[in-house]
């Protein structure tokens, strides 16, 4: 069927079109025409079932065609959802996980750590409609300015573990 391909599993001998042979997936595919300066890009999604691929495919094209795809057309950069989210937290709408608002100093460290890690112009992907995507890191594969390895919290000698009193199986003389 046209723009749903059967994806059979590695080890299936028979590869039956209606996929019972070996519990095979439907992979559905439109076109955008539009994506990609005007290149165009094909967008997939994987099913368990040829019905639910062929009803995500018809919904897919009318959403296409009203401009309302959410794959197709990401709107917010993660520049974007990450001042969002530096907004809402200094207005205390976002708060830890205890339901405290975040302290001043934490939001400066996170805006620092945004700065110098994610807002650079080699990270210009798009984050799709409802969170923030993972980040492309530019072809030369250079590090961020100020960038540095975290440091070991673990000291040499001592185990994690330990209370500071000295263990019963070792002797000192």
């Amino acid at each position: 069927m046209t723009g749903i391909d059967v994806r059979h599993k590695k080890g299936c001998e028979r590869r039956r079109e209606d996929g019972q042979c070996c519990g095979a997936t439907f992979q559905a595919h439109v076109f955008d025409k539009s994506a990609d300066n005007g290149k165009g890009r094909r967008i997939r999604k994987t099913f368990s079932t040829k019905t639910a691929a062929k009803l995500w495919r018809q919904d897919a094209l009318v959403a296409l065609r009203q401009g309302t795809l959410a794959e197709a057309k990401p709107n917010t950069t993660v520049r974007e959802a990450c001042d969002g989210w530096l907004t809402d937290a200094r207005a205390e709408i976002v708060r830890t996980r205890a339901g405290d608002p975040f302290k001043p100093g934490t939001i400066r460290a996170y805006e620092q750590a945004l700065r110098l890690r994610v807002y650079r112009p080699s990270l210009t992907r798009r984050s799709t409609a409802c969170g923030v995507s993972t980040f492309r890191i530019s072809s030369t594969g250079s590090r961020p300015t100020g960038w540095r390895p975290r440091r070991s919290t673990r000291r040499s000698g001592h185990s994690e573990r330990s209370t500071g009193a000295l263990s019963t199986a070792t002797s000192y003389r």
